[in-house]
Order: structure tokens, then sequence, then C-alpha cells
């Protein structure tokens, strides 16, 4: 189902399935699934702010691409993100929080209020 697979190939796109159990979602992320009806199949998508967070903590480079990518092209909200992330972050020790994280959001910040 993954990005690269027959199922990508012979549908367009590409699924990256996540466990529910995953620490890093924000608080109240199966309220906001998005669910579509594909006929034979339901399926049910997480909110793109809400997996934002969870890149957000989790703080690797190919996340930080992400999350840039998705500030610029207005599919994420700044202001959610860090809402979400600064609750997040609370509850994660301070030695296991991302320090290049919040000089992206800084920067993406003030590049979107120009």
């Amino acid at each position: 189902l993954g990005q690269g697979s027959a199922f990508e190939d012979e549908h367009g796109y590409y699924l990256d399935p996540v466990s529910p159990n995953l620490p890093s979602f924000p608080e109240g992320w199966r309220d906001r699934l998005i669910e579509l009806d594909f006929g034979e199949v339901r399926a049910f998508f997480v909110e793109p702010n809400d997996v934002a967070v969870s890149k957000y903590i989790r703080g690797d480079d190919r996340d930080m691409r992400w999350l840039r990518a998705g500030l610029k092209s207005g599919l994420l909200n700044l202001d959610t993100i860090g809402q979400e992330a600064d609750c997040r972050a609370q509850e994660t020790p301070q030695a296991l929080r991302p320090k290049k994280l919040q000089p992206l959001l800084e920067k993406e910040k003030s590049l979107t209020n120009q």
C-alpha cells in the first residue's frame, strides 16, 4: 500500500498506515478522523494537522521537509500545529523534545505573515 507499491501504480496514490497507538498524536485526534467511502472500502484518514503534530514531535529531517511543504502549500495550519505541539511537548520529557522544531515554526510563521 505504501509509496512505490503496486497499489500506487494501479490507483495513482499510496497509503501510509499508522498505528492508532502512536503516542505523539494530539488529544482528540480520533474525533477529527476524515472518513471516505470508496464503496466496498471505508477509509479513515488522520487530519493533516494531527499528522503534522506527530511529525513535529518526532523531528526527523524528512518530517521537517513534510512540514515545510505542507505549510507552504496551505494544507497545514501553523497555529493549530503550534498549539497542539505545545500541549504534547508538556507531556514529553525535556530530553526527548526536538530542539530544531521551534525555530522552524518561528521561521515559517514569519514567512506566512509577510
